[in-house]
């Protein structure tokens, strides 16, 4: 990860254009941090960008090449700009964000404590999902490729995606409203649904001891 002092970025961005990884410092001024940024839109083969926990960040430019993003705390962004390369996503902690762009390649995706997100768009690519506490979520797509899912908190979904067939650790604990679980859950090794009051009620939680790969199932 190469750290970018502010005064330098400012002197001449050209000597930054082969960067391909920036870390943000969080202490710099909400003037300097978004003049930093609007610099860094210049630098074409940047890959990553760290600018987590910088709370004075209102919005991010758009990087086309950018694979890596972190922007955890960033809490005045509202939204992302569309990232069509990036991989992996953490903006765990951005309580401004409503929604996140289409992202075609994106494989790993944190966005735990995002309390605004009620739905996330297709991420047919995605392979790990974290989103804890996104209390207002009530729409999951598709997701056939993933292997390990947290919702963790999540108080208004009430059904999972249907097709999970790849899932192998499953977190749904204090999601209070789910009422069903997948039919196909043949690789599941670990599930933790605690405080699920409605899908023990049901007693749905049964069909999963017979699962043939089920190592741990942790009810209460």
């Amino acid at each position: 990860m190469i750290y970018v002092p502010i005064t330098n970025i400012n002197i001449n961005y050209t000597v930054y254009n082969d960067l391909t990884y920036i870390k943000l410092d969080s202490s710099l001024t909400e003037t300097n941090l978004n003049r930093a940024l609007n610099n860094l839109s210049l630098c074409n083969k940047i890959i990553g960008l760290n600018c987590s926990g910088c709370k004075k960040i209102t919005s991010l430019p758009v990087l086309p090449n950018l694979t890596k993003l972190n922007c955890s705390g960033c809490k005045k962004i509202t939204s992302l700009p569309v990232l069509p390369n990036l991989t992996k996503l953490n903006c765990s902690g951005c309580k401004k964000i409503t929604s996140l762009p289409v992202l075609p390649n994106l494989t790993k995706l944190n966005c735990s404590g995002c309390k605004k997100i009620t739905s996330l768009p297709v991420l047919s690519n995605l392979i790990t999902l974290d989103c804890n506490d996104c209390i207002n979520l009530t729409y999951l797509p598709p997701l056939s490729n993933l292997t390990n899912f947290a919702c963790s908190g999540c108080t208004k979904i009430v059904s999972l995606p249907l097709e999970l067939c790849n899932l192998t650790i499953l977190n749904c604990s204090n999601c209070k409203n789910l009422t069903s679980l997948p039919e196909i859950l043949d690789n599941l090794v670990t599930i933790d649904c605690r405080g699920c009051t409605k899908l023990i009620k049901l007693n749905l939680v049964n069909q999963l001891i017979h699962l043939g790969k089920m190592k741990e199932l942790i009810l209460f």
